[in-house]
């Protein structure tokens, strides 16, 4: 008679057959151990490199898999970048090294943005181990640091200017064939802007930039200033990001610009100019704003004369008052012959003898700019006067503000103190 217990044989095959089926585990649930060491195997941080080695116990396995990705803060991965599997022989215990190196990331992550390896052993999730977030690794920052209106003598005149350009982060920079492009603006900062400013690029063949390392580069440029401009925007690697930085955002630097034609004629840029007077409640005026002025020659020399009518000042600009009063509006020099007061201190020495504008040591240029308030029509003003000093301590602006309602008196900043002005003839 045939055994009524003919299915225990059938049922313990298959449930053998189930545990031996491949991608499966036992039962007993694998528990990776085992060191893991990280490397970062790109200066720009668009790939990243991870390998070590994992081990089991616990369970039967047949392949391991290695995910990289970002963990998005549940223990699992928002996004994988890659995945290698490893197949190993069935056994209870084991090991198997793993290596991922240059796995392109899609977008550098931010720097708090953790990577995790994550561990499948026989394709079920048995671990993950976090890695240094991307932020750690170093990375180039390029900056301008100075732009100046003095380029080589056959680049035009008198727009061109040079560039510094610094490396503020810790890798080296490889600037090679990197831009640097200029535009006119308004505002400082403002880039770009509906009036470029000339550009280049550096040479191919350029060492990269150090760490706190500075580079000069000259810009030839023949297009003046619009009406309007006041300052002159430069951005280093503006074309579509080539140099990968710590910061996207600071690769902008300014300086004012005003027009003026060498040999004939200066031009004066006051940009938020502070000067306060020494009264018990200190009332501080800020100056904005252009002046040109004509002539530059050496008073005396040739042909050269300061008589009137041959000194010629014209600008504007805005204005604003605190302590004693607040107000804000605006001043315009007048036409001759109430531009500048009589006598004016008008003047352009070296060594302390007459000079022109351009060689002079010690500039002076004396204006009248009387104020309008907005709103209010209050008035004030009368004489500014600006005093550079290139190889002394007296720099200096002064105003003799003697008309009210707006207030009056003596009002400067401090000596060899001219922050905010720039003079250019």
């Amino acid at each position: 008679m045939r055994s009524t217990h003919w299915y225990r044989p059938l049922a313990a095959a298959m449930m053998a057959a189930v545990l031996l089926l491949p991608g499966t585990v036992s039962a007993a649930r694998p528990q990776p151990t085992g060191s893991i060491t990280h490397t970062i195997n790109s200066a720009a941080c668009a790939s990243y490199g991870v390998q070590g080695t994992v081990s089991w116990s616990g369970g039967r396995v047949d392949s391991v898999t290695v995910e990289l990705g970002e963990n998005n803060g549940f223990g699992s991965l928002s996004a994988v970048y890659d995945t290698r599997v490893r197949p190993v022989a069935t056994a209870r215990r084991g090991s198997v090294a793993y290596s991922f190196s240059g796995v392109a990331m899609p977008n550098t992550p931010p720097a708090n943005v953790a990577l995790v390896a994550k561990f499948l052993l026989g394709g079920n999730q048995v671990g993950t181990v976090a890695l240094t977030p991307l932020g750690s690794c170093t990375l180039p920052d390029l900056t301008v640091s100075a732009i100046a209106f003095t380029a080589p003598s056959n680049f035009p005149s008198p727009h061109s200017y040079t560039v510094t350009v610094r490396n503020d982060g810790a890798a080296p920079a490889n600037i090679s064939g990197v831009g640097v492009q200029g535009y006119y603006s308004t505002t400082t900062g403002a880039w770009p802007t509906n009036q470029p400013a000339c550009g280049t690029s550096f040479n191919t063949n350029l060492a990269p930039l150090a760490a706190g390392a500075t580079i000069n580069i000259a810009v030839g440029c023949s297009t003046a200033p619009g009406t309007g401009d006041l300052f002159l925007n430069v951005k280093v690697d503006n074309s579509g990001n080539f140099v990968v930085e710590s910061d996207e955002t600071n690769n902008v630097g300014s300086t004012p610009v005003c027009s003026f034609t060498a040999g004939t004629s200066g031009c004066i840029v006051l940009t938020n100019v502070a000067i306060t007077d020494s009264a018990g409640t200190p009332t501080t005026y800020t100056l904005s704003g252009r002046m040109t002025f004509t002539p530059t020659c050496a008073n005396g020399v040739g042909t050269c004369s300061y008589a009137y009518p041959n000194i010629v000042i014209t600008g504007s600009g805005t204005f604003s008052v605190s302590g004693s009063q607040t107000a804000s509006g605006t001043w315009t020099v007048p036409a001759q012959p109430n531009d500048r007061p009589n006598p004016s201190p008008y003047q352009f020495t070296n060594g302390g003898a007459a000079s022109t504008c351009a060689l002079a040591d010690i500039r002076q240029i004396t204006a009248n700019i009387p104020l309008v308030a907005s709103g209010t029509g209050d008035t004030g003003g009368q004489v500014l006067s600006i005093r550079q000093d290139t190889v002394g301590t007296t720099s200096r602006v002064r105003a003799d503000f003697s008309t009210g309602p707006l207030p009056t008196g003596t009002f400067q900043n401090p000596f060899n103190n001219l922050a905010g002005v720039t003079i250019r003839c």
